[in-house]
């Protein structure tokens, strides 16, 4: 077997993995979405999803340090790890944390604010576990990543069962500190694992100033690009928040919290991509897969009409959550062609400026666009189409950055047809009927526009579950 041949075994091996813990993780993680939502007071909920929004930006405290791991380690394969290098690493971003804590902590204090407070106590685990997940996503060890999803989603869900029917707790802070708690635990429980797995041995007060200058320097644009990539898929949150009601917020948060569940499918593509493009530089292979992800990403989507099923029997308090989600999940065609194919290509191919440049753009004129749709509109789904706009420009950006695997006009005619398909189906039709007329409308539009491609994945599909089997391209 050649070494193509194994990396595209490799590949499919690993979104197996990554696909099958997303699958666990999503389960826990709808049934925390659904109850939250059912027994939570609307200002509880609302406050629950302040703290998840407050969470979504702390990636920013650790200023490029993990990402810089993830680039240096990238490719690499664990046995050819210096471990001596790598406890100095992890002890070194455990002081900066620590600081980092105690300085935001402080900050809660005086601002006697017990989300901003909580948000200042999530800070050091938080960022510890996910160094320690981009840590094996860049080497290839997709099992430890797994389980690390898999333990946090658990707990978390226990922990709401408990506290919502043995407990029946309605104040948003234990909700708070359980999640401190639980991360806290999976850090713990990490650092142990890496000392005993690779006999790394990081000491407590080993700080090397030289390992933090590199990290951060290779990895700063990298944490700054993904911030404003965070920041740009929250963007609507926060002119919601601060615009609109509590209301209006919670009802907004729970169609966010409902598109979330594509990260599930997404996953194994974000996840695994990387590590594969840092070995694959031939322009035909990295195409078949780019145009694979849209099919994919058409066909994913569909789980918005469950969503919308489940709403219209079960939570109809949050009907009008309905015509957003639709909106917001319409520009995950776009996001998820994005994030799992240019975004790697991006840090595979050492280009993070030129990515932090493109999404500077982006994350300005996403501001403009969520501004002028509320001036327009007045009303939340204003914010869900502004995100859609910004999802537009950012994948017309990367097409002119990547023009050796854009996409030929049959793919754009496809994709623009089947996102307006989608949102006609999802937001003037019931669930039912939008699901079955969307369903028949992708096949007759994929084996009519894009009938090549959809072979091609077929036969990848083949070759990942037998080995001696069909080959890819």
């Amino acid at each position: 077997m050649n070494k193509r041949e194994t990396r595209i075994e490799n590949l499919g091996r690993g979104m197996i993995i990554v696909l099958v813990a997303n699958i666990i993780s999503m389960l826990f993680n709808f049934l925390i979405n659904i109850l939250q939502p059912k027994y939570l007071s609307v200002d509880s909920y609302a406050a629950v999803k302040t703290f998840t929004l407050y969470l979504s930006i702390t990636g920013i405290f650790h200023l490029g340090y993990a990402d810089g791991t993830y680039l240096h380690y990238g490719g690499k394969e664990k046995k050819n790890i210096n471990k001596e290098e790598l406890g100095r690493n992890i002890s070194t971003l455990r002081i900066f944390q620590l600081a980092t804590t105690t300085i935001l902590l402080i900050a809660g204090m005086i601002s006697d604010d017990t989300i901003i407070l909580l948000s200042a106590c999530m800070l050091l685990p938080y960022n510890m576990v996910m160094h320690f997940r981009l840590f094996y996503q860049a080497v290839g060890d997709f099992k430890h990543y797994g389980r690390v999803m898999n333990w946090s989603t658990a707990l978390i869900f226990i922990g709401n069962v408990l506290l919502i029917f043995a407990f029946h707790v309605n104040d948003f802070k234990y909700y708070l500190f359980l999640q401190v708690a639980v991360y806290l635990i999976i850090w713990i429980v990490l650092e142990a694992d890496i000392r005993k797995s690779l006999n790394v041995k990081a000491k407590i007060l080993d700080f090397s100033m030289n390992e933090f200058v590199i990290n951060l320097r290779s990895g700063f644009l990298i944490m700054v690009g993904n911030f404003s990539s965070i920041f740009l898929t929250t963007l609507d949150r926060w002119f919601v928040k601060y615009l609109l009601v509590s209301m209006d917020f919670a009802q907004y948060s729970f169609a966010v919290s409902m598109e979330g569940f594509l990260n599930v499918a997404v996953s194994p593509f974000t996840t695994t991509l990387y590590n594969y493009f840092c070995n694959e530089k031939r322009n035909e292979q990295i195409k078949n897969v780019h145009n694979s992800v849209l099919i994919f990403a058409v066909t994913i989507v569909a789980v918005a009409f469950s969503f919308k099923f489940i709403v219209e029997h079960w939570l109809q308090s949050y009907l009008n959550s309905v015509h957003v989600s639709f909106i917001l999940f319409a520009s995950q065609i776009l996001f998820i062609v994005i994030k799992s194919i240019y975004v790697n290509l991006y840090k595979a191919r050492q280009e993070q400026k030129k990515y932090f440049a493109k999404l500077m753009i982006v994350l300005v004129s996403g501001a403009m666009f969520n501004a002028l749709c509320f001036l327009l509109l007045r009303v939340k789904e204003a914010m869900a189409i502004g995100t859609l706009m910004s999802a537009t420009l950012w994948f017309a950006l990367c097409q002119s950055d990547f023009k050796d695997i854009r996409f030929d006009a049959k793919h754009y005619m496809y994709m623009v047809a089947e996102i307006a398909l989608f949102l006609a189906c999802g937001l003037l039709m019931n669930s039912v009927m939008g699901f079955g007329v969307y369903v028949l409308g992708t096949v007759f539009l994929s084996m009519t526009m894009v009938r090549k491609d959809m072979l091609l994945l077929f036969n990848y599909g083949m070759r990942v579950l037998k080995p001696k089997g069909l080959k890819l391209g």
